[in-house]
């Protein structure tokens, strides 16, 4: 099917919307950027979610490794309704830009400096995080409208999932800390997945950000 001819797609939510296939492919590239960065946030996260309270307990015996657990918990339980309520100032990709970046620090922390302290606050940027990428990242499929495009991130989540332990598995006679270094690298390397995927984003898709459309309208002559 060549570029110069007409054609049509079903969009998610959308159905029998016939779109032209310039505009279709101009959707594919940010929805390919999205799905590599969930991949490696999806392998990352499972190195984290696996290993991190083993290593924090290398680094900090006692209840720190069954209180991060905890900690882990509780930053998750309002963080979603956190990063939606941004996403409403800012646009999506930055703020999963940022969250990366944290997370990939809270990976981290334990092994770069030791003791309850950085274990503690380790869990807390942890659990802060990982909801809000996948809510965030899921949403940003939807706002693409291009079929099946939370599925296509799903599933690029789920193998990263399934490739995080393997990868991981021969570096564990060394112990936990090369594992969670391993998972913090992935996700960085996500985050600037991310860093690309926000360049040009389509946000002309939906409802613009308060902050984005303020931009807009200050370049605008």
């Amino acid at each position: 099917m060549s570029a110069s001819t007409s054609t049509a797609v079903s969009l998610a939510g959308t159905a029998d919307v016939p779109v032209p296939v310039e505009i279709a492919k101009s959707r594919s590239a940010p929805i390919s950027r999205a799905s590599r960065a969930y991949t490696l946030e999806g392998t990352g996260y499972i190195i984290a979610g696996t290993f991190l309270v083993a290593a924090i307990d290398q680094t900090a015996p006692g209840l720190a490794g069954s209180g991060a657990w905890v900690l882990v918990g509780l930053a998750a339980l309002p963080s979603t309704a956190l990063w939606a309520w941004l996403s409403h100032l800012w646009s999506r990709p930055a703020l999963v830009l940022v969250a990366l970046v944290v997370q990939a620090a809270g990976i981290a922390l334990p092994v770069l400096a030791g003791g309850i302290v950085s274990a503690l606050v380790s869990a807390v940027l942890f659990g802060a995080t990982f909801l809000g990428v996948a809510t965030l990242t899921l949403a940003i499929g939807a706002h693409l409208r291009i079929p099946r495009a939370v599925a296509i991130l799903t599933t690029g989540y789920s193998i990263g999932q399934i490739l995080g332990p393997l990868v991981v598995t021969p570096l564990l006679h060394r112990g936990y800390h090369p594992a969670l270094l391993v998972g913090a690298a992935l996700v960085a390397l996500a985050a600037a997945a991310t860093g690309v995927l926000r360049h040009r984003f389509p946000h002309h898709l939906g409802p613009l950000p308060r902050r984005v459309r303020a931009v807009r309208r200050q370049g605008s002559p």
